[in-house]
């Protein structure tokens, strides 16, 4: 039983590892997209603004985000589950010393704030799913490898050591009616 439990355990776990996998690439190429337009809109605020002027005005802008790690349970594997409190965006600093181009790179960098936190709870749930997978599969090896050999040895040495007993019992029951038998015929002609 505690054989197919375990190989039970290395499907459910390598099923949703491929699902995990799957979704992790999917959430890979939609940010690399992202970030890539992104960073187009900070070129053009650092073309319009220069480097210093976009250093000040990130600097004028206050943490947006809060993120509350839970972790779950898949069949004995830890999950991270991440909780995003995301403030929409909106530009803190003045309107004279920036441009509308740094405003939409922020706006898009805002943007891939979901993407991301989602990225970064399925690529943990791979590393655990995986770690989780190669757990298992080194409890199932050993028990394939020495635990079922060894208690397959000890079944067929008390198996032996029962019949031993069988034919110990069987020889004393054996003399046993003899010397019933004996004593019987015994009396029978003292009697007789």
């Amino acid at each position: 039983m505690g054989h197919a439990l375990l190989d039970s355990k290395r499907e459910a776990i390598l099923q949703e590892l491929l699902k995990r996998v799957r979704r992790r690439n999917e959430l890979q190429a939609d940010i690399s997209r992202a970030l890539a337009a992104a960073r187009r809109a900070v070129w053009e605020a650092r073309i319009e603004m220069g480097s210093e002027g976009i250093d000040a005005a990130v600097l004028a802008q206050p943490v947006c985000a809060r993120v509350d790690v839970r972790y779950g349970s898949l069949v004995g594997v830890p999950m991270p589950r991440l909780q995003l409190r995301l403030e929409p965006f909106r530009p803190q600093f003045g309107p004279a010393a920036t441009s509308s181009s740094l405003d939409t790179a922020g706006a898009r960098f805002s943007a891939l704030l979901p993407g991301l936190f989602a990225l970064a709870e399925e690529d943990e749930a791979v590393r655990n799913l995986k770690a989780g997978l190669v757990k298992t599969v080194r409890r199932l090896k050993a028990l394939e490898r020495v635990v079922i050999p060894r208690l397959e040895r000890e079944v067929r040495d008390v198996a032996v050591a029962l019949e031993e007993d069988e034919r110990d019992e069987s020889v004393r029951r054996k003399r046993w009616v003899e010397a019933t038998n004996a004593g019987e015929s015994r009396m029978v002609r003292r009697n007789g």
